[in-house]
């Protein structure tokens, strides 16, 4: 992702109310979270759900925040006895359809935290779609 797009995504997001969802079209972000972290932990994982109620499919092609220097889309993937988790270019949201981001599956890594997550918290992630265009949420720590 270079730093235009980020510059774009973090103008876009000063510029987005913050509500509990998120749509853009046919395509809704519902219940955004994520765990409180300790002090000197820089990450953390972000799980909510698509929710697709489009005959189109769509596909999730970005992230970002301005809690973290970057965000990216991985899922956990497991290889015999280990969960390796692997990043995602992108994710495929399947039309009139969930797609649900949650722990040991998808969800999108926050590296780079400007400071710790504490439970009642919330922080604004956007997501870039191919066709939705940009959906922003608050993510609430819990």
């Amino acid at each position: 992702m270079g730093r235009r797009f980020v510059v774009l995504l973090l103008a876009l997001l000063a510029m987005v109310p913050i509500a509990a969802w998120a749509q853009s079209g046919s395509v809704t972000v519902n219940d955004a979270w994520t765990r409180p972290t300790a002090g000197f932990v820089k990450t953390a994982a972000v799980y909510f759900t698509i929710v697709n109620s489009g005959s189109a499919a769509d596909r999730l092609i970005a992230a970002g925040s301005p809690a973290a220097d970057r965000a990216e889309a991985h899922i956990n993937i497991r290889e015999g006895d280990i969960i390796r988790m692997r990043r995602v270019i992108s994710v495929d949201v399947p039309a009139d359809s969930k797609t649900i981001f949650q722990p040991n599956g998808f969800h999108v890594m926050l590296t780079g935290l400007k400071t710790s997550l504490k439970a009642g918290d919330s922080v604004s992630l956007s997501l870039q779609f191919a066709g939705a265009g940009v959906i922003t949420v608050p993510v609430t720590v819990r």
